[in-house]
């Protein structure tokens, strides 16, 4: 079960990437626009971070963690 988490993480890791990459793109869009999008911009740095870290680190240390109960 342990190498099915980690296979599967590692497997999504690349999706998150590529998924982020492309948010990139539409923040420096934002932040380069004459019509005020600094704001919008900042706004969506923030939640890329928190959609990392959630998405990556707190979700294997969860799966982790339940994993490492059972085999109590």
């Amino acid at each position: 079960m342990v190498s099915a988490v980690d296979t599967g993480f590692n497997k999504a890791w690349w999706t998150i990437v590529d998924t982020h990459v492309h948010y990139r793109f539409l923040l420096l869009s934002c932040s380069c626009s004459a019509r005020g999008g600094e704001g919008f911009a900042v706004t969506l740095v923030i939640g890329l971070f928190a959609n990392v870290f959630t998405a990556v680190f707190v979700s294997k240390v969860i799966f982790d963690w339940e994993l490492s109960r059972e085999g109590k």
